[in-house]
Parts: structure tokens; sequence; C-alpha cells
């Protein structure tokens, strides 16, 4: 529950709901009658499927992004004031130590009163930011999988060997796309993320 005059939006609120121990919720829409559309927010705890995805056997990989917007060595998080002026805050750093550049991050959290919980916050930041983010995408070969096997919020393994790119790793279904193409086939697209992302910093 939240008060009045703190206004969370739901994306906000699902954040928060999420902190303590973590959910995967994803948006769908559903036939609430013959005629009209429902809309619905869905909770699952996801499931690993049971196969690894392979390039070149069954499916193709059709890009790996790398995103370090993310990295951080050592995170700061800033809490709400203590009352005499000054700030609460909670540091974390990651076990990347002196094997890369210094990068500092400074985030604010001006709701929060409980030095523990910016520690917590700060730690997932850092284990977040601990490694580049791997994000490939990739189309399933048809008649192999049905669609309903990858739901947003499954996990598994990832298999790339191909040229510079060679990635082995579990990876989250972020997105499911699927098209039908001019011969009628369906086409089903993943769109994934590290798995460490949606573990928490301790």
């Amino acid at each position: 529950m939240w008060t009045q005059y703190e206004l969370k939006n739901v994306a906000e609120a699902i954040s928060e709901l999420a902190e303590d121990g973590g959910f995967n919720v994803r948006y769908e829409t559903f036939w609430a009658s013959a005629t009209h559309i429902g809309h619905r927010a869905v909770m699952t705890a996801g499931s690993l499927f049971p196969f690894v995805l392979t390039h070149g056997e069954n499916c193709n990989v059709t890009q790996v992004g790398y995103d370090a917007a993310a990295f951080a060595t050592r995170v700061y998080a800033v809490g709400a004031d203590n009352g005499n002026g000054t700030k609460l805050v909670g540091i974390a750093d990651n076990a990347l130590g002196a094997s890369v550049p210094t990068k500092h991050v400074v985030q604010s959290f001006s709701d929060v009163k409980s030095t523990t919980t910016l520690i917590e916050k700060a730690r997932a930041i850092a284990a977040a930011g601990s490694t580049p983010v791997a994000i490939p995408t990739l189309s399933l070969y048809p008649d192999v999988f049905s669609t309903a096997d990858f739901m947003p919020g499954d996990s598994g393994a990832v298999s790339i060997d191909s040229g510079y790119v060679a990635v082995l790793d579990d990876f989250v279904v972020t997105e499911r796309r699927t098209d039908i193409d001019v011969n009628g086939t369906e086409v089903t697209a993943l769109s994934l993320a590290n798995k460490e992302l949606f573990t928490s910093g301790d």
C-alpha cells in the first residue's frame, strides 16, 4: 500500500514490489468478450526451457549487442535526509578490482530511510554493473519449437560460436514476437538478456 501523496505509477509500483525477492511480470491483452479486448499484468516465476538454443542448429542468432551503460565498480545509493542536513548512503563494490577502469555510480533514492535498504540497492546495482550485458536477438527455426515454449521470464542456455562471437550463457526471454512471412510460415523472434541481471545484489 502507498499513501495518496506518493502518486506511484504502475511501472514504478511493480519495480518496488519486485525488489523483495523478485518476480517476472508481463503485459498482455486478451479477449474480455467477443468484441472487447482486455488488458492485464501477469506475474510468473518463469521456467527453464529444457534445451539449448544453438546458433545454426535450432535457431539463427541475428545479432548480439553488448551494453556497458550500467557498468560500475563502486556504487553509492543516496537516500533520504536523516534530519540533520546530511543524507543516508549505502556503498557497494563489485569484484572487478583493478582489472578494469574505475567507474563510480551515484543513484538517488530520496524516499528510502534505511541504510540497510540502501546497501542492498547498491549491491544490486553493482552486481548488474559487474560485466557488459550481452543482448542476443534470435529467430527460431520453423517447426522445431512451439511458440508457447517461450514466454517472457523463461530462461535457458544459448550457445553461439560464429566468427568473433562466442557465447555460452544463461539468458532470460524479455520479448517474444511472432510474424508470418510471405510463404505463410510462422517466424518467432526472441530478445534476451543476461540472467545475472535478474538476480539480487547479494
